[in-house]
């Protein structure tokens, strides 16, 4: 009955059922739980899915163990944050505002005007990027060719220009971020990706890189588990 119910056809069901809430979550009440469809299986089938159960428990929970040793060691490096035009390349900072002054302005009323340029410009970002997430929204983050993608719903929604030194950090960075982004909105969502760290032991860079390697080798194998079909289903 639990790997029924915690299976991704009644998990499917529920997210449209239910109420969210706050964080990614929804509200378990009985009039959303009454609905979910659960088999008349045969014991075979049972069987089946008592099995993939328990595998299901045994890589989630190594995969909660992995994710927790990556946070300790994320905080143990040296955070620092990255600017808007960071993320998005095309936005222009708050100089470069000051140096086109198309009014004229100077001193305090030119610096004033030039954030309010650049607020603006970062509002439309966030409100573009804002359209794209609800609260069933995925996540993922890869890197290719120096490139740090943020897909959502399989599609990318933003990206970063990496060093090779820096890769393996923000790698792991954003990929902790996707794992809990579910429910956020565009500014916490954006605001916990432009925060880095970063460290001169290698031994802690290299631990970085093995742990979120095997974190995703982790969801890949819970996935696995999870689209397996049921004999005679």
């Amino acid at each position: 009955m639990l790997g029924v119910v915690n299976g991704p056809v009644a998990d499917f069901i529920f997210r449209r059922i239910a109420k969210p809430k706050a964080g990614g979550y929804f509200e378990a009440n009985k009039q959303f739980i009454a609905p979910l469809a659960v088999p008349d299986a045969t014991p075979p089938q049972r069987a089946a899915v008592a099995v993939g159960s328990k595998r299901l428990q045994e890589l989630h929970s190594a995969r909660r163990y992995t994710i927790s040793q990556l946070h300790d060691r994320l905080s143990d490096c040296q955070e620092i944050v990255q600017s808007h035009e960071w993320l998005w390349s095309d936005l222009q900072s708050v100089a470069t505002w000051k140096q086109k002054n198309p009014q004229g302005f100077k001193g305090k009323e030119l610096t004033a005007w030039a954030k309010c340029q650049h607020e603006a410009a970062v509002k439309a970002k966030l409100t573009a990027l804002g359209a794209r997430l609800t609260p069933r929204s995925s996540f993922q983050v890869r890197l290719v060719d120096g490139v740090l993608y943020l897909d959502i719903d399989g599609t990318a929604a933003l990206h970063a220009y990496m060093t090779a030194e820096g890769a393996a950090f923000w790698l792991a960075s954003w990929s902790a971020v996707a794992r809990t982004a579910r429910g956020s909105n565009a500014k916490t969502l954006v605001k916990s990706l432009l925060k880095g760290c970063t460290t001169d032991n290698r031994v802690l860079r290299d631990q970085l890189s093995t742990l979120n390697a095997r974190c995703n080798e982790l969801t890949g194998q819970i996935h696995a588990v999870m689209s397996r079909t049921v004999p005679g289903g």
